[in-house]
């Protein structure tokens, strides 16, 4: 690689030391690539040499903007770092930079057309109001997954060889490098068969069914977004209108909180926002363990509120007279886990205090734990929600249950319907509560869940029990209650629609400031796509090809349809013996409900169905159920088509016996010596010898063509070890364009590019465009340009391939297969194209789509995005906006000012009472920038304001009705029984002595997909590490750096011993996937919920035996301590 072909001499900056960007640096802004909390990071790029100084005005670390909500004025605010930084510096301005923010790496520049070393710092962002400058253990090291020819800069260096950088083919062995013209000319023709041939006939003419696919569906890093999203939903969804498609960790195409959908009309998986959650006066974290994959959400926001540094803020948005005290909250877990142990803390409680209810009680208004930590069996959560829930409505049922109620009616009432409260199914949660005592649901509940009746009784009080202010008044308690894969992946729909109805009867879901229900997420999200059609047997069923699929079966309606059926009165505990019956069903047949409506595709591959598997930036093999397993059947499919079409599946394959081959001369067979195998093909060849073997005259059973794209190969086992094709994508962190929404706050922000994409891997959108345009040209080479196959690619790809021409500034190295295009990044305008796709496909792409009879998908889509631009996205920098997106105003001043909704619930019941709800106006005023070398900054204004329902026409062009459609418009309350674990867990569960808790790790992210790069991350975990008690380990006779072998009917890990404070005995905690192996899902069961399709990943039994141990040089690099934080003496008993 050649250096700049500047004359100025440069001298790389020591390693001893942080290089800070100089005032001329580029500055870009980007949403760290981890976790579901999205801090926002600013990125700066400069040559290697020309470092800036410390004083303020010396460097480029200056921020423009003034925080009304969080009281944060950083207006021209310039850093300095001429003093020792305190704590926590960037809450203030000046944000602490360690070495993992750091990278040096070469990047091309397209002006001097050479490839120049420079320095790239990724700066946790003090503007941001997600993380004020924090950052966590994960986002803090994002410089170092930067990749970098230098094998001086380790992680880098790592990256940069296990990269994808060119198109890859399976040949005689190995992954062997091609053109990116040999490629989309043998994938074009492959699938032109199967678009063209062995289809079924839809509505939109003939589908592709002989095509599967599995592929991100959302994701923070390169993991996913709107824009990479959006390309394969275009290509397989509509181009070639498959129905068998699957989500990277899902099995099916489905959502994960359908239950919280179904309660709030589908509007509500998340509603509230991080304003509400840190003025909350209970903060309920169910099943989600926040230290671990929420990090900075935690540690800033929460925290924030249980130590009262949120008191004035409280005070803006309570109702006057309202107490205001510091926070609590309420942890449920199977465990005691990191959360568990972090959050007593805070309070200066340690976390035995807080599972008894003795944490600052004396400090409570109420005689309450600040702080409670509660321990349920595993899978029994519906039992203890139902349990709370029965205790408040017994309890205060009158006062606050009955407050929330009139409530809703009210809003119904006065919105004329525009919000609706279902009262017919409230009733029958209502009888279901009756059904038993208080007593007996308190027993009931402690035998089957492990949790005491005073602690039930305790977490009831907590959040129900109205606060009482110096006036005598009462007032009822705002809650924010979050959940994720504690319940997701254990029981999913019965929990989660029994905590939707607790949520409804304390307020939680009723709008009002510090209150909401939402779920954390695994990471940030971003779609839009046209849905896929329905699978091919629907007509089988009495069910139209014109209609989309059901992703779950909404049991709040076909329960009492069935009951009507059977002739049965429709009543709560009827209901509740129903939904017990239809899950028993279930595990004595093995067979979902669900699976004739969305069916799961890893039962499809098992079952040697379909010839073509398409995988997007998924690693199934570590995050799906059943891993092992899945590992083992598509990876022999994938070798049965591999040795037919290179002719090698007799190879060594005797036909007949070989007792005669040594008894003459020459004592071996010399036709089977001398029989060769193909030369290595071009691409008609090659396409022809896939389909040949796949459905011609060499058809071989259950072979299957694999092709899929991604970044690094190593961490992605299916790719490696099974794909025939590979493809190199840019990444969605850096080397593209991206939008993604985070958890907890629905924040929607631009990643810019600041690198350059290793070797020829290019952006999803032309991988996918050029792919498709190849298609389309078969189709017409082949008289079918009319057909509606060809007619859906123009549709789905036409405004894109408009948008490369049109934006293409040169064509210096064109595609040799269609040489109307570039293959070359730098010749393209990738900003005015990603702009025309937000402006066709996002901001309205329900409109441009709406013949399309499936569905096209916008999670939180409203017509007020399609007045902001991608232009005026990028001008909020690290702010961006909050969704749905109301509208944009611009204002007398030449500022403009972009409109986001802050809590789902708000509109449809505070504004239809009080006729007002809040929205978050971030305020760009381009009149006020501060110039940085050559950046502007225009200053950013961020607040938020009570908006009238009436003014909605005048500020957005809309009225109230119309909005109502996009965000919560009713409640929909329904009982939901404890119904044990089932599917093939049940099996385990009875067979195995030790639940195998699956989950996440803090220092690992998702699969490990950029950990195993990182030395120390490497070293602190070189194996698969095994969490067990002490209790445990003292019975088993087990040390920290035993080696231990989980195992069970579907698989088995072998991993290190860790004796540790977080789990509980009868019970293993094991990742979900680790830096260098799988994880936990080795040992998990195709066990799927039968309404919803979600994998019960949480339900896994297995036996345990010791079969060795570490040497030492190895359990020195891992450490065995117990988690632990700093627990201040005074701490009360």
């Amino acid at each position: 690689m050649s250096s700049s072909s500047s004359s100025v001499q440069y001298t790389a900056v020591p390693n001893n030391k942080v290089p800070l960007p100089p005032v001329t640096a580029e500055r870009y802004s980007v949403t760290c690539r981890f976790c579901n909390v999205g801090c926002g990071y600013d990125v700066f790029v400069f040559p290697v040499g020309q470092e800036g100084g410390p004083s303020a005005g010396q460097n480029a670390i200056v921020y423009n903007m003034v925080d009304k909500v969080f009281n944060r004025n950083l207006q021209n605010y310039q850093a300095d770092y001429t003093s020792v930084l305190p704590a926590l510096s960037a809450n203030s301005g000046t944000p602490w930079i360690g070495e993992g923010m750091v990278s040096k790496t070469i990047r091309y520049n397209p002006n001097t057309q050479t490839w120049e070393e420079v320095y790239i710092l990724e700066v946790p962002s003090a503007e941001c109001p997600v993380n004020e400058g924090n950052y966590s253990t994960r986002g803090g090291r994002n410089a170092q997954r930067i990749w970098s020819p230098f094998n001086d800069v380790a992680s880098g260096f790592r990256v940069y060889e296990t990269r994808i950088k060119t198109p890859l083919i399976r040949w005689n062995g190995t992954l062997q490098a091609v053109g990116w013209s040999y490629v989309i000319e043998a994938i074009a023709q492959i699938l032109y068969y199967y678009l063209t041939n062995e289809t079924t006939d839809y509505p939109v003419g003939p589908a592709a069914t002989e095509v599967m696919a599995i592929r991100a569906d959302h994701g923070g890093g390169e993991g996913g977004g709107v824009f990479g999203n959006l390309m394969p939903g275009l290509f397989l969804h509509m181009g070639l209108a498959t129905p068998f498609v699957r989500f990277h960790y899902q099995v099916a195409f489905s959502l994960t909180e359908d239950a919280l959908m179904e309660a709030t009309n589908g509007k509500g998986t998340d509603t509230s926002s991080m304003l509400d959650i840190s003025i909350t006066d209970v903060m309920v974290m169910w099943g989600i363990n926040e230290y671990v994959t929420s990090t900075v959400n935690l540690i800033q926001h929460i925290f924030d509120n249980l130590r009262g540094a949120t008191v004035s803020r409280k005070q803006q948005w309570f109702e006057p007279g309202e107490p205001t005290p510091p926070g609590m909250a309420i942890v449920v877990e199977a465990r005691p886990s990191e959360t568990a142990h972090a959050v007593a803390a805070a309070v200066g409680c340690t976390v035995e205090q807080a599972m008894n209810g003795t944490c600052n009680v004396g400090k409570s208004q109420e005689g309450l734990p600040q702080v409670l930590v509660v321990q349920v069996n595993p899978g029994t959560d519906t039992e203890l929600i139902n349990a709370v829930a029965a205790y408040i409505y017994y309890t205060y049922g009158s006062t606050t249950v009955q407050n929330f109620i009139n409530m809703y009616q009210q809003a119904q009432k006065n919105s004329n319907n525009a919000f609706t409260f279902n009262n017919t199914n409230y009733q029958y949660y209502l009888e279901y509560l009756q059904s038993k005592s208080l007593s007996d649901w308190l027993s009931e509940a402690e035998q089957i869940t492990g949790v005491p009746q005073n602690i039930i009784q305790m977490m009831g009080d907590m959040l129900a029990k109205p606060k009482v202010g110096s006036n005598g008044q009462n007032y009822y308690k705002r809650v924010v209650i979050e959940f994720e894969k504690g319940i997701i992946w254990s029981g999913n729909y019965t929990p989660i629609y029994s905590l939707a109805n607790l949520a409804i009867i304390i307020g939680a879901l009723s709008g009002r400031p510090g209150c909401g229900m939402s779920t954390g997420f695994g990471h940030q999200r971003g779609a839009a796509f046209p849905l896929p059609p329905p699978p091919p047997w629907y007509p089988q069923i009495g069910l139209s090809l014109n209609q989309g699929r059901m992703l779950w079966i909404q049991m709040s309606q076909y329960v009492p349809q069935q009951l009507q059926k059977q002739g049965m009165t429709v009543n709560g505990p009827n209901i509740a013996e129903f939904v017990k019956n239809f899950y028993s069903q279930y595990t004595s047949s093995l067979v979902p409900q669900i699976y004739q409506y969305n069916p799961v595709i890893d039962y499809l591959i098992y079952s040697g169905y379909g010839k073509v598997l398409w995988v997007f930036t998924a690693v199934p093999y570590k995050l799906t159920m059943a891993g092992g397993k899945l590992a083992q059947t598509i990876n022999h499919r994938s070798k049965l088509l591999q040795e037919c079409v290179e002719n090698t599946l007799s190879a060594g394959v005797p036909s007949g016996s070989t007792s005669s081959i040594i008894s003459s001369s020459p004592y071996y067979n010399t036709s089977a010596v001398s029989s060769t195998i193909p030369q290595f093909p071009d691409p008609d060849t090659y396409a022809q010898a896939v389909i040949s073997c796949l459905s011609g005259s060499n058809k071989q059973p259950g072979a299957l063509f694999i092709v899929g794209n991604d970044i690094i190969l190593n961490q992605n086992g299916l790719l490696e070890s099974a794909a025939h094709i590979i493809l190199p994508s840019a990444a969605n962190h850096g080397e593209t364009y991206e939008i993604r929404w985070n958890g907890h706050d629905r924040r929607l922000r631009l990643d810019e590019p600041f690198h350059s994409p290793p070797g020829m891997a290019m952006p999803d959108v032309w991988i996918y465009a050029m792919i498709a345009y190849r298609l389309y040209q078969l189709l017409e080479q082949n008289g079918m340009g009319s057909s509606p196959q060809a007619q859906r690619i123009y549709q789905a790809f036409n405004q894109i391939w408009t948008s490369l021409k049109n934006n293409m500034m040169q064509n210096s190295q064109p595609l040799s297969l269609i040489p109307e295009f570039s293959e070359f990044y730098y010749d393209y305008n990738w900003f005015n194209i990603y702009s025309d796709i937000w402006d066709y496909y996002v901001a309205n792409g329900p409109t441009n789509f709406s013949s399309w009879p499936y569905g096209y998908l916008v999670p939180h889509w409203a017509p007020g995005w399609s007045q902001m631009s991608l232009s005026d996205l990028k001008a909020t920098r690290t702010i961006g906006v909050q969704l749905t997106i109301l509208g944009k105003t611009t204002n007398p001043d030449g500022s403009f000012t972009l409109w986001g909704l802050v809590n789902y619930a708000e509109p449809g019941i505070q504004g239809a009472i009080n006729g007002q709800f809040r929205a978050e106006a971030v305020t760009v005023n381009p009149n006020q920038s501060v110039t940085v070398g050559n950046t502007q900054l225009p200053l950013i204004t961020r607040e938020v304001k009570y908006i009238n329902i009436n003014d909605l026409q005048s500020m957005f062009g809309y009225d109230y009705n119309t909005l109502m459609q996009y965000v919560i418009d009713g409640l929909n309350p329904f009982p939901m029984p404890y119904v044990g674990v089932f599917g093939y867990a049940a099996q385990l569960q009875q067979k195995y002595k030790y639940w195998v808790n699956n989950g996440r790790w803090n220092i690992i992210f998702q699969s490990g997909w950029t950990d195993f790069q990182v030395s120390e991350i490497y070293r602190r975990v070189p194996f698969p590490i095994i969490a067990v008690s002490q209790q445990d380990a003292m019975n088993e006779g087990w040390n920290n750096g035993d080696l231990l072998l989980v195992y069970n009917d579907w698989g088995s890990i072998t991993g290190v011993a860790w004796i540790s404070n977080t789990v509980a005995p009868g019970q293993v905690f094991i990742a979900m996937a680790y830096p260098t192996s799988p994880g936990a899902n080795q040992l998990t069961s195709p066990t799927v919920d039968p309404v919803t399709d979600n994998q019960m990943v949480k339900w896994a039994w297995a036996n345990i035996v010791k079969i060795g141990t570490l040497p030492q040089d190895l359990v020195q690099q891992i450490t065995f301590a117990p988690v632990q934080f700093n627990v201040p003496s005074s701490s009360s008993s």
